[in-house]
C-alpha cells in the first residue's frame, strides 16, 4: 500500500507541474536528473545568489510583494540545491513579506514551501499545521493551484503515518 500511494503522489505532482497553469515557470530548471553535473548545480548556485540579490533589491524598494515572490523561488531552489535550513529561512522571510502586504496567494506559496522544507527534513508534525492553513487560505481565495500544492504536500507527510489518510488527501488534490 505504501508503495502504491508514494507512487499515486509522484504521478500527481507530475501532473501538477504539467498542467496546472504557471506551475511549469516556477519548477523550470528544477528537475532531479540522476546524471546532474557540476555545471548545473553551478548555474543553479547562480541563479539562488541573483535571486537573494534581487529579492534584497526589491524589498528595499518596498516592492514586497515581489520580493516575497523572488524569496519563494529562492526556497525551492534551495530546497534543489539540499540546503533545507537556508530554504525554511528563506520561506519565513517571503511569508513575513507575503503577511505585511496582504497577499493571500503569496502566503500559500509560503506556507507550502515550509511546508515542502519540513517535509524535505522529516519533520512532518512541524508541515502538517503550515499546509492545512494553506489549504485554508488558498480555498477561501479561490488558488487552485496553491491548494493543489498544498494537498500533494500534505499527503506526502501524512504517508509517513497515515497511508489511508494520505490517498484520501492525493485524491482530493487530483480532484481540483
Amino acid at each position: 500500500m505504501k508503495r502504491y500511494v508514494r507512487l499515486l503522489i509522484s504521478v500527481f505532482c507530475l501532473a501538477f507541474l504539467v498542467y496546472v497553469p504557471g506551475a511549469q515557470d516556477s519548477s523550470a530548471g528544477q528537475a532531479d536528473e540522476p546524471t546532474e553535473d557540476l555545471t548545473t548545480v553551478a548555474a543553479r548556485q547562480e541563479a539562488l545568489a541573483a535571486l537573494l540579490t534581487s529579492a534584497r533589491e526589491l524589498e528595499q524598494a518596498n516592492e514586497l510583494l515581489k520580493a516575497a515572490q523572488l524569496l519563494n523561488r529562492a526556497g525551492h531552489l534551495q530546497l534543489r540545491l539540499n540546503l533545507p535550513d537556508n530554504a525554511l529561512l528563506t520561506f519565513g522571510e517571503s511569508l513575513k513579506l507575503a503577511e505585511q502586504v496582504s497577499d493571500p496567494t503569496a502566503k500559500v506559496d509560503a506556507l507550502n514551501g515550509t511546508g515542502a522544507a519540513y517535509v524535505y527534513v522529516g519533520k512532518y508534525k512541524n508541515a502538517i499545521p503550515l499546509l492545512e492553513e494553506a489549504i485554508t487560505i488558498a480555498r477561501q481565495n479561490n488558488y487552485l493551484a496553491g491548494r493543489a500544492e498544498a494537498l500533494l504536500c500534505l499527503s506526502e507527510a501524512q504517508n509517513f503515518t497515515d497511508h489511508a489518510l494520505a490517498l484520501a488527501t492525493a485524491q482530493d488534490a487530483l480532484a481540483l
